[in-house]
């Protein structure tokens, strides 16, 4: 019997044991990758067939109304002079633009403008809320102005920076020069980026994102856009973008994929698909700003804990001890009479792992 209860010990110590290190070895310094704010912009899926919610791995995100995005663009927090978000590409990061922009004016036209800049102001206020600047090709004037960090009163410095290009220089490649232009585009932000971040450097923004090349539905497409919008060259711009370790929303290419009922022309997708993509970036530029520290929390992406209290500090300790003890009990010959004995050892050891346990197990990242 002794016998049976020893190898069952010896089991569930080393399936612990296994359980810790593995967990350990996946564990990264990065509070982008262990508070889950990188699955914010690379894994998910929607929850069922029917409705657009989408489920990031590992993490609950946060649905964000207008409150919410006026206490983000206006955090004391933010280091950036402007309290907006700028997004510069073509048509398809101008979807993106009119989800946020809905948040702040419902009565936003989407299809007021085509291929001009659009600016969306605050509800009673002078001040910007949202710019969207039509650059297809990220070769304009504003474009190079914000990677290079060159403000000025025309245009401060945004909250948010959202980039994206690619399906304009499919389309019309004799005049963008197609892919290889598009490459040497992403080379210059690659190095623009890794510039910004150097001491002393002129930043770019708080937050700097770009957009994938969205996924084209071939049997919606039309003639002209068929002939030039090949899926094969999009798969692979998307993943030169991930290869080069650009900041880039690969989420939405699988929020796209998996929803092709949501596209009439083959190319631009549905409002509610849009406002779901856009949560995921206000998750990942907003959450810090928006979400209450304290308990309970029901937001996990994207979110640093909130370091342990004393008590749990005090009973981790607790613990430590009684393992420390129940090792003494088997190697000392005689064992002060304070000590309990190797029985209450034992069960108070198994009853504090099982606690901080669940502590541990209940803090997501």
């Amino acid at each position: 019997m002794l016998k049976e209860r020893v190898t069952v010990t010896t089991a569930a110590v080393a399936v612990l044991a296994v359980a810790t290190l593995y967990a350990l070895a996946r564990f990264s310094g990065s509070s982008r990758v262990h508070n889950h704010c990188q699955a914010l912009q690379r894994s998910g899926w929607w929850v069922d067939n029917s409705s657009l919610v989408w489920q990031p791995q590992g993490c609950t995100q946060r649905q964000y109304a207008y409150d919410d995005v006026v206490r983000c663009m206006k955090s004391p927090r933010t280091t950036s002079v402007g309290q907006y978000a700028l997004f510069i590409g073509d048509s398809t990061v101008r979807d993106k633009f009119f989800a946020w922009a809905r948040l702040v004016d419902v009565d936003v036209d989407g299809d007021a403008k085509v291929h001009s800049d659009i600016t969306v102001r605050w509800p009673g206020e002078a001040g910007i809320a949202a710019l969207f600047v039509w650059d297809p090709y990220l070769k304009g004037e504003v474009a190079q102005q914000v990677l290079h960090g060159a403000y000025n009163e025309t245009l401060e410095q945004p909250r948010l920076v959202l980039l994206g290009a690619g399906a304009w220089h499919l389309r019309y490649a004799n005049e963008s020069g197609g892919i290889v232009n598009w490459r040497r585009t992403m080379d210059g932000v690659v190095q623009r980026l890794a510039e910004s971040r150097r001491d002393g450097a002129a930043p770019i923004a708080d937050h700097v994102y770009l957009s994938p090349v969205a996924p084209v539905v071939p049997d919606k497409l039309s003639p002209e856009r068929l002939a030039t919008l090949d899926p094969a060259a999009i798969t692979w711009m998307n993943a030169y973008m991930q290869a080069a370790e650009l900041p880039v929303f690969s989420s939405w290419t699988d929020m796209a994929r998996a929803r092709p009922l949501e596209t009439t022309d083959g190319l631009h997708y549905s409002a509610g698909l849009e406002r779901a993509a856009v949560n995921l970036l206000l998750n990942r530029v907003c959450n810090r700003d928006t979400i209450d520290p304290h308990p309970p929390m029901r937001t996990t992406c994207c979110f640093e804990y909130p370091a342990p209290g004393s008590f749990v500090r005090w009973y981790a300790a607790a613990t430590l001890t009684a393992l420390a003890l129940l090792v003494a009990h088997s190697r000392w010959a005689t064992i002060p009479r304070i000590v309990p004995s190797a029985a209450t050892l034992r069960q108070l050891l198994v009853f504090g792992g099982i606690l901080l346990i669940m502590f541990v197990c209940d803090r997501t990242p």
